[in-house]
């Protein structure tokens, strides 16, 4: 399939780059790194702790059947397989940065109420929240990235610049989270320590993408 497909115009009239694309995209284009670096963070710990985490602490801690909370993240992720294409055509029409915005506000705000929903272990109240939170709200997030993060650098150092801030990201945001959050509930007894957790995170994300630009409208740089 990746034989028969052309390059954009884009990447055909972009110019090489200059140095080693790495060192490029470090010295030159670090604002677009670290604001992807910090809505990555934000976006994949919202969903390590909705749907991954969740699933050890409603069973473990909570005493939520398993199979309560295996088939609600289950719901919520074929939910999300239909979610996130729309919501990446919706950003073509109303703007990425302002749907990954709204994205990280309604995640912050549902963490308020997440766990309380979790800790009720009522099948329904369970599987809804499980749902709205990864199925409906993550991807907000996740099915804008794929475009948005790609657009905020020039062509050529597109890859490089956007799997920097990912990877770190991914990793000191979703690859932890579940420790942290295990962690500071072992150590405070209260979920509200986690949701503090992903509330500093958010608002970090917040304040990089204030820096961030809108995307869906403009020429790609080359």
């Amino acid at each position: 399939m990746r034989l028969r497909i052309e390059e954009s115009a884009t990447f055909r009239e972009a110019r090489p780059a200059e140095t080693v694309p790495v060192v490029e995209a470090v010295k030159g284009h670090w604002r677009p790194i670290l604001i992807v670096f910090f809505a990555e963070m934000a976006q994949t710990s919202y969903f390590y702790l909705t749907a991954i985490f969740t699933i050890s602490f409603a069973t473990r801690q909570l005493g939520v059947p398993k199979d309560v909370i295996t088939q609600a993240v289950l719901f919520a992720n074929l939910v999300g397989l239909v979610a996130m294409p729309l919501i990446g055509a919706w950003s073509d029409r109303i703007g990425r940065k302002r749907l990954f915005l709204a994205g990280v506000a309604l995640a912050t705000i549902s963490m308020f109420a997440f766990y309380g929903a979790i800790a009720s272990r009522d099948t329904l109240l369970v599987t809804c929240a499980v749902i709205l939170a990864a199925g409906v709200i993550h991807p907000l997030m996740f099915g804008t990235e794929g475009s948005y993060f790609p657009e905020l650098f020039p062509t050529r150092i597109r890859f490089t610049g956007v799997s920097i801030g990912k990877q770190l990201g991914t990793v000191l945001g979703g690859g932890i989270a579940p420790l942290v959050a295990t962690s500071l509930f072992a150590q405070t007894g209260s979920t509200y320590a986690i949701t503090g957790y992903y509330v500093a995170l958010a608002l970090a994300a917040m304040i990089a993408l204030g820096f961030a630009h809108e995307t869906s409208k403009s020429r790609l740089l080359g």
